[in-house]
């Protein structure tokens, strides 16, 4: 007779990845706030226990260990995630999915594609050979939602998004959405940059996330500061810029 088979679905953590092609368009920034949120919203098994792990993991695998430089200014006791970098150290990610104690990983992704240069365009995979390269296809591979920073009014973001999805992300078949970042809501009263943006994404049939996020000078200070958006100082700019994230993190979670 044979052994009787496990039911239980074997555990994997979600992956949330936010990558465009293009540096600057914001991805350390959402990446990091939407780890904060969802570190709050699910706190360790043990919060008075300093080593009981968090079911929210952010990641880095960005040779410069971006995401640790602002994680580490954070105090410990405020910090309401777990960081790894990877440094484009391969095999980390695949084991950390597996991990019973980890629900979720937010990953930052570097300020550029190790694109080759010498990729024909219709190649289904054009990254390039090197660590980075790598490292950038183990984390496609594990990714359950890719979110593609892209900013209102600054055009050179926006090739280098379309160029993220038409040959990074649609060609392995990933679920993705267009994240509308740093829209000056304070300058756009009328919403006219916003509504280009939006249409932008619609012509090309990128779905969006409904929630932009403001530009807001808190976010510009924040990684030296050693702050995420759910550390701000009380002020009426501090809510609002967690209300972008409260309601990103919450559409995140309906979508994975």
């Amino acid at each position: 007779m044979p052994p009787a088979q496990n039911s239980e679905p074997e555990h994997r953590a979600k992956v949330i990845t936010f990558f465009q092609q293009k540096g600057g368009a914001g991805k350390s920034t959402c990446g990091i706030n939407v780890a904060a949120v969802l570190g709050e919203n699910n706190p360790p098994a043990d919060p008075d226990d300093p080593d009981s792990p968090c079911p929210i993991v952010a990641a880095g695998i960005d040779l410069q260990g971006s995401l640790e430089k602002w994680a580490r200014k954070v105090p410990s006791q405020r910090l309401p995630f777990d960081y790894v970098v990877t440094r484009g150290k391969l095999g980390e990610l695949t084991d950390l999915v597996k991990d019973p104690a980890v629900r979720r990983i937010v990953v930052d992704t570097p300020g550029f594609a190790d694109i080759d240069p010498e990729a024909d365009l219709d190649a289904i995979d054009p990254l390039g050979k090197g660590p980075a390269a790598e490292a950038m296809r183990e984390i496609l591979d594990l990714t359950d939602l890719a979110l593609v920073p892209i900013v209102p009014v600054e055009t050179l973001t926006h090739d280098p998004a379309e160029y993220t999805v038409e040959r990074l992300l649609r060609p392995r078949g990933i679920k993705f959405r267009m994240l509308i970042n740093n829209w000056d809501s304070g300058t756009d009263r009328t919403k006219a940059d916003l509504k280009e943006m939006q249409d932008w994404c619609t012509e090309r049939g990128y779905p969006y996330m409904s929630q932009a996020i403001r530009r807001y000078k808190l976010h510009a200070k924040a990684p030296e500061k050693g702050l995420t958006v759910i550390q701000y100082p009380e002020s009426g700019t501090a809510l609002r810029a967690r209300e972008d994230f409260y309601k990103l993190a919450l559409a995140v979670e309906g979508l994975i």
